[in-house]
């Protein structure tokens, strides 16, 4: 599904604030990429390494069935809707990994959630400008 596909689907149901608020919170996290990865806290006490993305974002205030529309198209998703980071090693579950880690952001697995963060990010802010009459690879600034 394209951009404009998706934003026609689901534009009744994209809440722009709410659609703003994650994108800065991914961004924020996105940006601390290199510390994250090398076990360092976030930067702000709004973060935590300890739960993933959609709740230290507003990722979990948008409607599941877009946000599931974009995750199902990184190419390393996991097949499971609420968990899509896959875990890193063949052993576990991406259910498993989640709930076994007590830092999400560091080593393999932390490595895949910051590229999903990035690729859920660039998706988003797509969606954002097609939403506000923009070219869908514009910058986003707020």
């Amino acid at each position: 599904m394209t951009p404009k596909e998706r934003v026609q689907q689901f534009k009744d149901l994209i809440h722009l604030p709410y659609l703003r608020n994650t994108i800065k919170g991914l961004t924020e996290i996105v940006n601390q990429k290199d510390d994250l990865l090398l076990g360092h806290s976030f930067k702000s006490d709004y973060h935590d390494v300890n739960i993933g993305l959609c709740n230290n974002t507003c990722l979990n205030l948008l409607n599941q069935d877009y946000v599931d529309s974009i995750s199902k198209q990184w190419n390393k998703f996991s097949g499971i809707s609420e968990f899509p980071v896959p875990s890193d090693s063949s052993d576990e579950t991406p259910i498993s990994a989640y709930y076994s880690i007590s830092n999400l952001y560091v080593g393999d697995y932390g490595k895949l959630r910051l590229e999903f963060a990035e690729f859920i990010v660039d998706e988003l802010c797509k969606d954002y400008n097609l939403l506000q009459g923009k070219q869908e690879n514009a910058s986003v600034s707020f």
